[in-house]
């Protein structure tokens, strides 16, 4: 096993609070199926289940109207679980209010509660001793007729079942604002007898509106998002009008109403309406220890936060040591103090194992094991293959786990070795990267100024060519006016001014063309430079981000330089031309 079976603490889980089955009327069945022959049923409950499976659904509540339905019930739920897809059972309580509208409460109990105990203390509600549905494989039901009032109603409810009440499509027919009425539905809200509100988008403003609910409370109020399917097609496919699907990602410890009311009253933190995004670092699942005082010691760490909490004494420092040796990370202390504590908790011939995961398209889990006096060994566990790596390379650039116990703090504190150190591991790699492209950038900036300081002085020689051309121009026309002894005489002096403007312009055609790729290469640079800082993505990014903005001012007015100088040697190039044509 790659994992050890232990608990991981609170994770994302799928979650469907509003499912009915087969066995309300209101649930459409194929025509080809008879609901009182087992095989028929059998059948419905496993094409429902791998409805469940399709959809990634992990917790799912069967709210039947009025109770559970026995028989649709454990079909589903023996399957689900067979399937890893754990059922609460509950119910959709509706309460029969004037004008024979009925408002709908969602129930959600504990997977540990008797079903049938639901339907005995939602009964207990209704005024009248009938029963609400009947025992049947496939039946209606009948509103409730509250014998006390509501707020009295659901106190009761929630003692008996300690359950997790959510209103139902709180908006729509049946919902609690459309029946009751904002004031109402926000004084049970502020009573702490609902928990959560289904499809409150648009709930929440009319809440809002009443006075009664504080801005706080309102933020806090939890709205999910629920299926309530009418057929198997619709299990775990129905969608809203944005895309999204009618499901909740709630993060539990655990499957109970105890552990869902605890997130419901937490949605900030506990609570999405969309998946939640996938991890994109490496990640350390889990570690084992064998042998020493740590022996048979077995953790899973989730992937956002682990607390270990115990006295004085408990070994958490042990746990964080052996976990840092095993990697083969050094402490910010003693060293002798580190193989002190950890040749304690592993004892002689002790192993620690510790399972990596890399992120990517295909996962790709590790396996590092590292007995006390001993080198660490790394396996890749898909392949079975050895790997000659240190364990802290499967982490990539930058990714390495900073382990830092708490008597390193004091040490870290004093020394100036240690806080570079800390400094150097947390961002050091990002700090280097970033120091190598302001460097490269800063000898682009440095040689694209003396390629600018050359052409300028070059552009200074400019009048003295139109100068020295005029006077070969007359010259040339004194040479019309003598003998042909006197105008070759003077002829030839005028080939070698002649010559000497070609040069210049020569010159200059060469010093333009070097200018354009000075400033291709500088330009490129600088913005890669800019692009590079401007992707940083720690706590430190904001420095790198700046930096960037800075990078990319100097690059435009580098480009405004060039450009001028461009121009200019243009005109001088085209004043040459036409000199010499004339």
């Amino acid at each position: 096993m790659d994992i050890p079976d232990v608990p991981v603490g609170a994770t994302w889980r799928c979650v469907d609070l509003h499912l009915h089955t087969p066995g309300v009327t209101s649930f459409d069945l194929p025509p080809d199926v008879d609901v009182h022959r087992l095989a028929d049923r059998e059948r419905i409950a496993d094409q429902y289940v791998q409805r469940l499976v399709d959809a990634g659904i992990n917790v799912a509540a069967i709210t039947d109207y009025q109770g559970v339905r026995l028989e649709w019930f454990r079909l589903i739920r023996d399957r689900a679980a067979r399937a890893g897809i754990d059922i609460m059972p509950g119910a959709e309580m509706s309460i029969r209010r004037g004008g024979g509208k009925g408002v709908h409460l969602l129930l959600v109990c504990s997977p540990t509660m008797q079903p049938q105990r639901i339907a005995e203390v939602i009964r207990h509600q209704h005024g009248k001793p009938d029963l609400l549905f009947p025992d049947e494989i496939r039946c209606g039901h009948d509103d409730v007729d509250l014998r006390d009032q509501i707020h009295d109603a659901l106190r009761d409810v929630r003692e008996q079942l300690g359950c997790v009440v959510i209103a139902a499509h709180a908006t729509e027919n049946n919902g609690l604002i459309k029946v009751l009425g904002a004031q109402q539905a926000a004084e049970l809200i502020r009573d702490g007898l609902i928990d959560g509100i289904d499809h409150c988008e648009s709930a929440k403003e009319k809440l809002r509106s009443t006075g009664i609910l504080s801005r706080e409370r309102l933020d806090s109020l939890a709205c999910t998002l629920s299926g309530d399917p009418k057929n198997l097609e619709q299990v775990g496919a129905k969608t809203l009008t944005d895309g999204r699907r009618r499901l909740t990602w709630i993060k539990l410890s655990t499957v109970s109403a105890d552990a869902l009311r605890l997130a419901l009253h937490d949605p900030p933190t506990r609570l999405l309406t969309r998946p939640p995004e996938n991890v994109h670092h490496p990640l350390i699942l889990a570690m084992e220890v064998t042998g020493g005082f740590l022996d048979g010691l077995a953790v899973r760490f989730s992937d956002d936060l682990t607390a270990m909490i115990g006295g004085r004494g408990a070994g958490k420092s042990a746990i964080l040591e052996t976990l840092r040796y095993g990697l083969g990370g050094e402490p910010f202390s003693d060293q002798s103090e580190r193989l002190s504590l950890v040749g304690h908790a592993l004892g002689s011939g002790g192993q620690v194992r510790i399972v990596i995961e890399r992120p990517g398209s295909q996962r790709q889990r590790y396996e590092v094991t590292r007995v006390l006096n001993q080198q660490a060994r790394v396996k890749s566990l898909p392949t079975g293959e050895i790997l000659d790596v240190p364990p802290l390379e499967l982490f990539g650039p930058g990714g390495s786990p900073v382990i830092l116990l708490q008597r390193e703090i004091q040490a870290v504190a004093r020394d100036d070795g240690f806080r570079r150190r800390l400094l150097d591991e947390i961002i050091g790699d990002e700090a280097r990267l970033a120091d190598a492209a302001v460097r490269r950038t800063g000898e682009e900036i440095r040689r694209n100024a003396r390629n600018t300081v050359e052409l300028e002085r070059q552009l200074t020689r400019r009048d003295e060519y139109s100068e020295r051309l005029n006077r070969l121009n007359a010259d040339v026309a004194y040479y019309e006016q003598q003998g042909v002894a006197e105008k070759l005489e003077r002829h030839s002096k005028a080939g070698a001014d002649t010559a000497r403007l070609n040069t210049a312009a020569g010159r200059i055609a060469e010093a333009l063309a070097n200018h354009a790729d000075s400033a291709s290469v500088t330009a490129a640079s600088l913005a890669a430079a800019a692009s590079a800082l401007a992707s940083a993505d720690s706590e430190y990014s904001h420095l790198l981000i700046k930096l960037s903005a800075d990078i990319e001012a100097a690059r435009q007015r580098t480009a405004a330089a060039q450009a001028s100088t461009t121009q200019a040697l243009s005109n001088a190039r085209e004043r040459i031309a036409a000199t010499s044509n004339a």
